[in-house]
């Protein structure tokens, strides 16, 4: 769990506890939640792009 420290007037900045130890200097939570949905989503849309050629393919070979 992140601990949450002080930033002064209110605002609290979380650890960047869900990025690997090796790419802390280039994403902070932030990046690495939109990094994570940008790669799952190109490799749910490439699963749904070679069923559709199957499926294409199977049903009128070229």
């Amino acid at each position: 769990m992140a601990s949450l420290e002080p930033a002064g007037a209110g605002v609290y900045e979380v650890g960047n506890d869900q990025v690997p130890e090796a790419y802390r200097g280039f994403f902070d939570n932030a990046d690495w939640t939109q990094h994570t949905l940008t790669v799952y989503g190109s490799w749910v849309f490439f699963i749904v792009a070679v069923l559709a050629h199957v499926f294409t393919w199977l049903w009128r070979p070229w």
